[in-house]
């Protein structure tokens, strides 16, 4: 509503009932003017308080960094699952390039193969027209049969793990003695085949669980039947490998764990004094390596008196190792200066050196943000291809690997000392083993 205010103004100018003149309106009009303020923002609502903002802050924040969060878990599941499918796409490369048991089998069963005898182009082996029966194997093994055995291998692996008569065909070949020691570096060499070409997923399945127990009792069978006085132990290592390698990779992972753990928080301390211990020299030297002995403490050495070991990584890996070849070696002492003896010392010199690199990889991808893929297990044991493996990833991570070892100088020095040490060619596995003990575990 508006108001008409002319009256007013009249009244109170000299003539109220004179009628407003131009001249009058003009100079009204140009009366000077107050100055007019500078426009700005009108806040419609009041800023809220600084706690009300506080807490907007800090929920934003949550929100922010748990989004982040999941990206990085999105990421690294990625990555994980990229690195998984590499390790498989190089397995079925190295299984191909070798022939995987499962594609075997199932070639041997489209159809019969029409030659008369082995296709040595193609490793394939002729199938055969009925089952074939222990007597039959056994007439092979003492004919010296290779190819009739072959045929077993590839045709009938089942039949190679039966006892008939008393015995298994492993054990009856190696009675025979060295004229049919070739029969058993085959016969040992399909157990291998076997659990070789086995996917991680067959480990779990029934049948595969039958067929890994029988085999686990031919191979128990025969380290006893080459422990024995008259008989050949140059196998002996050879046997203990597929048992290991039987047992699948659960083993190997729980033994690199257990190492893990003593790396992390090991650390040589210079100086310091250990208290020997009384040992039981009764025992198997595998047994006291594995701690089954008795140990009191007694007087602190002289000065003539040599320090032991002590405990350490290295002796832990060890300790795993030889308490496992213990327990299936049946506590039996290894017969020093045999062929077999000594194979299965270096045996457990390669695995206790391969355990420890393993670990040191375990420990090393810990530090890295989003972690590293742990070393193949199939390399377990074989010679120098887990110090390759090992060498070949910190190359291929060093941008990222480095800048963290500079911050962990204990970890820093452990892999160099596994680099220097498990890579000297020019000294025995053996002695490889006893260098790491010295400046890892420390005398």
């Amino acid at each position: 509503m508006s108001y008409n205010n002319e009256f007013i103004l009249r009244h109170l100018a000299d003539d109220p009932h004179a009628p407003a003149s131009p001249e009058a309106s003009s100079s009204r009009s140009h009366a000077p003017r107050h100055a007019l303020l500078p426009r700005g923002p009108t806040l419609a609502h009041a800023l809220p308080s600084s706690h009300v903002l506080e807490e907007e802050a800090v929920r934003s924040s949550s929100l922010e960094l748990a989004r982040q969060s999941v990206e990085a878990e999105r990421e690294r599941a990625l990555a994980e699952a990229l690195a998984e499918e590499e390790r498989k796409e190089k397995r079925r490369e190295l299984k191909e390039s070798q022939g995987t048991w499962t594609n075997l089998i199932a070639g041997r069963r489209k159809g019969k193969d029409k030659g008369g005898g082995p296709d040595t182009r193609d490793g394939k082996t002729k199938p055969f027209d009925r089952p074939p029966q222990a007597y039959e194997l056994y007439a092979a093994i003492d004919k010296k049969d290779l190819n009739y055995i072959a045929r077993v291998r590839d045709h009938a692996f089942p039949l190679l793990l039966q006892k008939n008569a008393g015995e298994f065909p492993i054990i009856y070949a190696s009675r025979i003695g060295q004229s049919h020691k070739d029969i058993v570096i085959l016969l040992c060499g399909a157990l291998s085949r076997y659990v070789n070409h086995l996917d991680d997923e067959d480990f779990s399945k029934r049948e595969t669980i039958s067929v890994l127990r029988a085999l686990r009792v031919n191979l128990k069978m025969a380290i006893d039947n080459s422990l024995l006085p008259a008989f050949d132990s140059s196998l002996l290592s050879s046997y203990l490998q597929v048992l290991i390698m039987s047992e699948g990779d659960i083993w190997i992972h729980k033994a690199v764990h257990e190492v893990a753990l003593w790396l992390r928080t090991w650390e040589v301390q210079p100086g310091t004094t250990v208290l020997p211990v009384e040992v039981d020299h009764s025992q198997s030297p595998l047994a006291e390596e594995a701690g089954l002995v008795k140990a009191t403490r007694r007087r602190a050495p002289s000065d003539t008196e040599p320090l032991p070991f002590r405990q350490g990584p290295v002796h832990k890996a060890e300790s795993l190792i030889s308490s496992f070849c213990t327990k299936e070696l049946k506590n039996v002492p290894l017969r020093s200066g045999k062929e077999g003896g000594l194979g299965v010392e270096e045996y457990v010199a390669n695995s206790t050196m391969d355990l420890v690199l393993m670990a040191g990889w375990t420990v090393l991808s810990e530090i890295v943000p989003g972690g590293l893929e742990a070393l193949p297990t199939y390399t377990f044991a074989r010679d120098l291809r887990t110090y390759s493996m090992f060498n070949e990833r910190l190359a291929q991570h060093r941008t990222v690997i480095q800048p963290k070892l500079q911050s962990n100088k204990r970890l820093k020095r452990q892999v160099d000392l596994l680099v220097e040490v498990c890579g000297e060619t020019r000294i025995g596995i053996k002695g490889r083993v006893e260098i790491l003990k010295e400046r890892l575990d420390g005398r």
